[in-house]
């Protein structure tokens, strides 16, 4: 009883196939990670955006007083 080359063959389509699956897994972690990582970056630069218009108005007002 020996090793032929069916039995080679067998082994490398799973070992592909598993490949395949795990690939799958791992992309997905990533695109999550990636999203995740997309919406902090949004939430921090709306926030440093509305605190950048509130300075305006503020300073707006204080340019009124003085013309006024």
């Amino acid at each position: 009883m020996g090793i032929n080359l069916w039995d080679i063959g067998a082994v490398a389509t799973g070992a592909i196939e598993r490949d395949r699956e795990h690939t799958a897994e791992n992309l997905k972690i990533r695109a999550d990670e990636l999203a995740a990582k997309r919406n902090a970056l949004i939430q921090r630069k709306n926030k440093k955006y509305d605190a950048e218009i509130k300075s305006y108005y503020k300073e707006k007002a204080q340019w009124i007083k003085l013309i006024l």
